[in-house]
């Protein structure tokens, strides 16, 4: 499970997580650099997903 740190607020718990990858993770149909790391980073248990994506 991904918990999801929420400013002034508990935390999201997500199961699941889906993405949209037009226009948000690619860049004129190819995956923007470093995007599938950070995404199989996110897969890892115990991590921190707020670190992820810096």
């Amino acid at each position: 499970m991904l918990r999801v740190p929420m400013p002034g607020g508990a935390p999201v718990k997500l199961r699941r997580l889906v993405l949209d990858a037009n226009g948000t993770l690619t860049d004129r149909g190819g995956q923007v650099p470093g995007v599938g790391e950070r995404i199989a980073r996110l897969s890892r248990p115990g991590r921190d997903p707020s670190a992820v994506m810096k």
